[in-house]
């Protein structure tokens, strides 16, 4: 059932659109809005507020710069680095990795890093591991039941045997699932939030933490 009322009153005036974006939305737009948050509009989830306000602000003509999606503008991203020589200037955003690449010494490359840092855990312990989602803002990724991983940090910690204890480790768990690529209209990917296959990646030294700590 559409919302209306005070519902469609707060959202045109303050604190709404008027008030956040500096907009005078019609009536008929702000239903349109309140119509679209959380239907998933014609995408497989649910669109949250913010996403809906941008979708029919965008299309009413109120906007004049582009959205690569609802959620991002197209501007400039500035990024500062250390040293100050490495990458100055603007660059595409798939150059940062180029970037990188250069200021690896050698004899190392990217893909030696890469192979060091980002190794498939399924790989490294097949059926041996687990990722807790109890948290939606901090996952955790536990291996042989006692060796645990906070996603995104550089930290293992041990909870039995020997080797009890937190440790740094030389890279991040990171979370990358495989996502669902289908495209049936030659734009891009259909539905790219239908996670397919939970997949993690581990460094080698934390891999061999691992297998020390709990043999």
């Amino acid at each position: 059932m559409a919302r209306q009322g005070s519902c469609l009153f707060g959202l045109q005036s303050s604190p709404g659109v008027s008030n956040y974006w500096g907009l005078n939305i019609t009536t008929n737009e702000a239903q349109q809005i309140l119509d679209l948050e959380g239907s998933g509009g014609n995408q497989s989830y649910d669109w949250t507020l913010g996403y809906a306000i941008s979708h029919v602000i965008s299309e009413a003509g109120y906007t004049t710069f582009g959205w690569t999606t609802h959620g991002h503008n197209a501007e400039d991203v500035p990024l500062w680095v250390y040293p100050p020589t490495a990458g100055q200037g603007t660059i595409d955003n798939t150059l940062l990795a180029d970037v990188i690449a250069d200021m690896i010494i050698p004899p190392y490359t990217l893909d030696d890093l890469t192979g060091a840092l980002y190794i498939d855990v399924e790989t490294a312990f097949p059926g041996q591991w687990t990722l807790d989602m109890s948290d939606p803002e901090n996952y955790v990724l536990i291996v042989k039941n006692d060796a645990l991983l906070p996603v995104s940090k550089d930290i293992l910690q041990i909870t039995s045997g020997t080797y009890v204890g937190s440790y740094r480790t030389d890279g991040i768990t990171v979370y990358a699932p495989l996502r669902d690529g289908v495209d049936t209209d030659g734009e891009g990917p259909d539905d790219i939030h239908t996670i397919v296959q939970d997949r993690v990646y581990i460094s080698q030294q934390t891999i061999n933490w691992i297998n020390t700590a709990l043999p």
